[in-house]
């Protein structure tokens, strides 16, 4: 998920006024409950219907955890680096390098086991998505566009990577006019993301008002507006939330918004470690569930009984964390760093 990197405020060495800790273990959650979805109701066959199904369908919602966390922590760097338009290729390469190399790595060991699932069974993986591997697949898989070209996605997942980048643009293009115009700035940028959602373009219009309460909490931080405007807006985008049969997402992403605001300080050390691994969770447990699956189900019945789908799904959940751990040690971690010294002044 996504995506945002709020290392800068969950840093234990910042004063205590200027971290947010609370978004580690948010993260977290998020990616726990998108990964209890996936494996537990959606794309396992061997194991999604099980009794628990129908609840873990919610694990879904931590997309919106991962948007309205975005909507916080990206306007808030910005600030902190006094971002103006000559920094928008600074910014967006930072964004570039920290994102997208770890979701290619990931993307290929998809493809990798595509290409073995040829091999070996004659037909592509079950329930992957994956039908062609062309050129224009892999340029639209390279630059995040799948969804606009009608191509498959190498990993569904990075739908979200697409909306996290088309966001960054957009704040990168609007930041710089919160100088010159703030309150109406602020009120209009709010305004067009809740309106975007009226518009029947995909991605980002459909999910923009889910980086509102981020956004919102950033404002309060920073005392760009009252309290009064300040739930006015709340107002706005739960009712356009609630015209677009979006009630239970926008509850969600305001929740997240207030636990930021209100509680910035919790944490709890598993989930902070979970919030630490959660992008390499994110982007890999797809390929590692599907290895993972076609793998155990031929050496065990567990999936023929109910008790049996459950036990497999939490040695999958296992399987997954211990290959996040390691992915984010050995590939996301380097280039997290190399995202850092982009920009440096020597």
């Amino acid at each position: 998920m996504l995506p945002a990197d709020p290392s800068f405020l969950t840093n234990p060495n910042r004063p205590l006024q200027d971290r947010t800790a609370i978004l580690d273990p948010l993260r977290g959650i998020a990616a726990l409950g998108v990964v209890l979805f996936h494996f537990g109701a959606a794309i396992l066959p061997t194991i999604a219907n099980n009794p628990l199904a129908g609840s873990l369908v919610l694990g879904k919602l931590g997309v919106q955890v991962f948007f309205v966390i975005s909507g916080f922590v990206i306007p808030l760097a910005l600030h902190r680096m006094q971002y103006t338009y000559r920094d928008i290729g600074t910014f967006m390469a930072k964004r570039y390098v920290r994102i997208a190399p770890p979701a290619y790595v990931s993307a290929l060991i998809m493809v990798v086991f595509h290409f073995i699932s040829l091999w070996y069974k004659g037909t592509p993986i079950a329930g992957s998505g994956i039908y062609s591997i062309d050129v224009p697949t892999i340029l639209t898989n390279l630059t995040f566009t799948a969804m606009y070209w009608d191509t498959p996605w190498f990993n569904f997942a990075y739908w979200t990577l697409t909306i996290e980048f088309e966001f960054y643009i957009l704040i990168a293009l609007v930041f710089p006019l919160f100088r010159i115009h703030r309150q109406v700035t602020a009120i209009g940028f709010v305004l067009l993301l809740i309106g975007m959602r009226s518009f029947s373009l995909p991605m980002l219009c459909e999910h923009a008002m889910f980086f509102v309460p981020g956004i919102l909490v950033y404002y309060r931080r920073e005392q760009m507006l009252n309290d009064m405007t300040l739930l006015l807006l709340t107002g706005c985008v739960m009712l356009v939330g609630y015209l677009h049969d979006d009630t239970l997402q926008m509850l969600v992403a305001l929740a997240t918004g207030l636990l930021i605001l209100r509680a910035p300080n919790a944490q709890l050390r598993v989930l902070t470690w979970l919030g630490t691994i959660s992008y390499s969770l994110y982007i890999t447990h797809i390929p590692v569930g599907f290895v993972a699956e076609s793998g155990i189900k031929r050496i065990t019945d567990l999936h023929q009984t109910v008790a049996g789908k459950l036990l497999l799904l939490v040695v999958y959940m296992g399987i997954s964390l211990l290959a996040a751990w390691v992915f984010h040690r050995l590939v996301e971690l380097p280039f997290h760093r190399l995202s850092k010294t982009i920009g440096r002044k020597k």
